[in-house]
C-alpha cells in the first residue's frame, strides 16, 4: 500500500492535479505573506525558466542533429512540413470555432462581467535573468551548428555538445521538472487570490470546454496517425503525453511545458536522438 502510494505520489501528473487543487484552496485561505511567497517563487522559476530555453534549444536539438548524420537534412525537412501543416491545421480550426460557435458562448452580457476588486499582491523581490539569445537565434544557431558537425564529422565538436546536452538534461530532469508543481501551485494561488478562477467558471467554461474539446480532438488524430504509422497504441502514447497536456494547460507557457515534453516522450521509447531533435 505504501509502495503504491509512493508511486502514485510520484507520477508528474498526479503532482500536477495536487498542485492544481492545492493552489486554488490555498488561494482563498492563505495569509497576504504566504501568498507573496508564492508570487516570490513563481516570478523567479519563470525568469529561470525565460533564460534556460534557449540553452535547452543548444542542448537537445544540436546533438540530436550532429547525432542523426547524413539523415539530418530530410528528418529537418519532414518534422518541419508536419510542424506547419499541424500548426495551419490548428489555426484555421480555432478560426472557424471562433466565428461559428463562439458567439454562443459569448453573449454580450459577458463582457460587463469584472473580475472583483481583490487586493493586488506582489512578490517580495524580483530577479531579472535575461536570455542571452531569443529563441529563434538559438534554434538557427542549434541548426547551423548540428548540421556543420554532421557533414563535416567535427568530432571534437560532438564530443563537446553531447557534454553539454548531458548538463541541460540535469537541469531539466533534477530541477525544473521537479520544481514545475510549485510553480503551478503559486499559478493557482495567485489567480484565486485575485479572483479570476470564479470570473473564469462563470463566464467562460463553455468556452473553456470547448477548447478542451478541441485540442483533444486534434491531438487524437495526430496520435491516431502517428500510432498507425509506428504500429503502436495510440492510446498508450497518448496516455504518457497527459502531464505535459496538464502543464500545457494549467500553465499557459511553452517554456515550462518543454521539458515536462521532452521527458513524456522519452517514456514512449522514442529514438533518443530524434526526440532532442523534434
Amino acid at each position: 500500500m505504501g509502495r503504491t502510494l509512493r508511486k502514485l505520489c510520484s507520477n508528474l501528473l498526479v503532482q500536477i492535479a495536487i498542485a492544481l487543487i492545492m493552489g486554488v484552496v490555498c488561494g482563498l485561505s492563505l495569509p497576504e505573506w504566504g501568498v507573496r511567497c508564492a508570487l516570490t517563487f513563481n516570478s523567479l522559476f519563470s525568469q529561470f525558466l525565460v533564460f534556460f530555453i534557449p540553452l535547452l534549444i543548444i542542448g537537445l536539438v544540436t546533438p540530436g542533429i550532429a547525432d542523426l548524420g547524413s539523415d539530418a537534412g530530410r528528418m529537418l525537412l519532414i518534422t518541419l512540413l508536419l510542424s506547419y501543416f499541424f500548426t495551419i491545421l490548428a489555426g484555421l480550426g480555432s478560426f472557424g470555432l471562433s466565428i461559428e460557435i463562439l458567439p454562443t458562448f459569448l453573449g454580450a452580457s459577458s463582457s460587463t462581467i469584472s473580475i472583483g476588486a481583490a487586493k493586488s499582491l506582489s512578490p517580495y523581490f524580483t530577479i531579472e535573468m535575461p536570455a542571452f539569445m531569443n529563441v529563434m537565434s538559438a534554434l538557427v544557431f542549434s541548426l547551423i551548428l548540428g548540421m556543420g558537425t554532421a557533414y563535416t564529422h567535427a568530432r571534437t565538436l560532438q564530443f563537446a555538445i553531447n557534454e553539454f546536452k548531458v548538463i541541460v538534461e540535469k537541469v531539466i530532469f533534477h530541477i525544473i521538472v521537479p520544481l514545475l508543481p510549485l510553480y503551478i501551485f503559486g499559478l493557482f494561488v495567485s489567480i484565486t487570490r485575485g479572483g479570476q478562477v470564479s470570473y473564469i467558471l462563470k463566464s467562460f467554461a463553455g468556452v473553456t470546454a470547448l477548447i478542451i474539446v478541441f485540442s483533444l480532438l486534434l491531438l487524437v488524430i495526430q496520435y491516431g496517425l502517428a500510432g498507425m504509422i509506428a504500429k503502436r497504441n495510440p492510446f498508450t502514447l497518448f496516455k504518457e503525453i497527459l502531464p505535459a497536456l496538464a502543464t500545457a494547460f494549467g500553465t499557459q507557457s511553452s517554456a515550462a511545458t518543454i521539458p515536462v515534453t521532452l521527458e513524456c516522450v522519452r517514456k514512449m521509447k522514442v529514438h533518443e536522438d530524434v526526440a532532442d531533435f523534434v
